[in-house]
């Protein structure tokens, strides 16, 4: 079962700062998740439209300049202040051979995303990066403009009809909310040849199950902790 650090690792460093993703990028694990907004013709790395859960300035993202934005503060991470990325300085960090999972949460142009990362990431393999959101539109898109990249169908519930809706999309993964994950879901992702991810996953009780089910993936706020636990006891 691999791992991927939900945020970066955002249980040791402010989530999807450059601590967080550095820490994870130097751990034993298989990929690092973020989180996607389209900024002007930029990309910043930020979970939320609004900054003040992860700031504290009550202001939305789209109303700020790029001045603006790159004065914010993100917290820190020992004594080390963190500002809000751009995903071309997410790039250009060392990725080795580790899978960038971009979650895309406000994209206005697939194309102009793709052109993008090959514009800062020349040398980067499209198979270390992953689409995934749960706007399934934009994996539509990209499946449309037959981007390079595997596609992960995001979701917070159990679909009826379980991982069919996922397939359809021409999706090579399902990524469910661990509160909602049934392992009919996990064997019928498996025999439509899907990978199965679960998110947020840090207690071990969990992390059991999941292995017992044979799930491909999970995404922890402690990466290290998880993967640790899981070479102990796969």
């Amino acid at each position: 079962m691999k791992v991927f650090a939900h945020r970066g690792a955002s249980g040791e460093a402010p989530e999807n700062s450059r601590a967080a993703i550095q820490i994870a990028l130097d751990l034993p694990i298989f990929g690092v998740e973020i989180d996607v907004f389209a900024f002007d013709d930029d990309y910043v790395i930020t979970h939320d439209r609004w900054l003040t859960r992860t700031t504290g300035i009550a202001r939305r993202l789209n109303d700020l300049t790029k001045g603006e934005l790159a004065a914010l503060s993100a917290g820190e991470c020992q004594g080390h202040p963190q500002s809000i990325l751009t995903l071309a300085e997410v790039l250009a960090l060392g990725w080795d051979e580790k899978v960038l999972n971009l979650e895309l949460k406000s994209i206005a142009d697939m194309q102009h995303l793709h052109d993008y990362i090959k514009t800062h990431a020349p040398d980067l393999p499209s198979g270390q990066i992953l689409l995934s959101s749960f706007n399934h539109h934009y994996l539509a898109s990209a499946r449309q403009l037959q981007l390079p990249y595997e596609r992960g169908w995001l979701t917070a519930s159990l679909p009826l009809q379980l991982a069919a809706t996922a397939e359809d999309s021409g999706s090579d993964w399902i990524s469910i909310d661990m509160a909602m994950l049934d392992e009919a879901l996990v064997k019928d992702a498996h025999a439509r040849g899907l990978k199965v991810g679960v998110y947020t996953v840090d207690e071990e009780d969990d992390l059991a199950l999941l292995l017992s089910m044979q799930v491909d993936a999970v995404f922890a706020n402690h990466p290290g902790r998880a993967a640790e636990f899981i070479r102990q006891n796969r």
